[in-house]
């Protein structure tokens, strides 16, 4: 029983990162109207569902990242702990989504095991090498982007002038289809873990 409330918990968090992170692909081509919302829903789904397959194919670096944060004990211990991180986590970003606020499921989820490990008084299962590269990835999707962004403004700002509003509305596009395609081959690795894990065990 605990088996499948721990399955049913990880289908809860993916409805909830599908609700708060996929819509961040869409948004600027909705909002300047280069695309209706339905068209853009259904293609961003495409890419995001792209992103899940071929990264499967490719590598789980990030899934494995994620899953050696905390080693979790096998049996009952480990799905107690794993099945209160996912619903804190899941808890946490729906009351924010309700305020607005941004929110990432994935570095919830690997706090939410931390916090586990700690409450469950089974620190030494952390493991704070792997919390450093959390760290530098915080660090870096925000100074990284915007000096990027900045780079980008210097080298491109005066092509794009150059360029017709239709260029521009099919270079809008293209974002958007690559960041579905980038979330999906990113966010889908904090839900294969847990699956695995709940395979493994039962």
């Amino acid at each position: 029983m605990l088996y499948l409330i721990t399955f049913i918990s990880i289908v809860i968090l993916i409805f909830i990162n599908g609700f708060t992170d996929a819509p961040n692909a869409i948004t600027t081509v909705v909002s300047t109207k280069v695309m209706s919302f339905k068209k853009s829903a259904y293609i961003s789904a495409i890419f995001n569902s792209l992103g899940i397959i071929i990264m499967c194919l490719i590598n789980f670096k990030v899934a494995n990242g994620i899953s050696s944060i905390v080693t979790l004990k096998s049996g009952e211990v480990g799905l107690v702990m794993l099945f209160s991180s996912i619903i804190s986590c899941s808890i946490f970003s729906g009351i924010a989504s309700l305020f607005g606020i941004p929110t990432s499921e994935t570095h919830g989820l690997i706090a939410g095991l931390t916090g586990s490990a700690i409450v469950s008084k089974n620190i030494e299962n952390i493991n704070f090498n792997e919390w450093l590269n959390v760290l530098i990835g915080l660090v870096w999707s925000v100074v990284g982007t915007f000096i990027i962004v900045k780079l980008l403004n210097k080298f491109l700002s005066k092509s794009l002038y150059r360029c017709n509003l239709n260029k521009i509305k099919k270079y809008q596009k293209y974002c958007s289809y690559s960041l579905s395609f980038m979330h999906g081959a990113q966010d889908r690795s904090k839900v294969y873990w847990p699956c695995n894990f709940i395979y493994l065990y039962s």
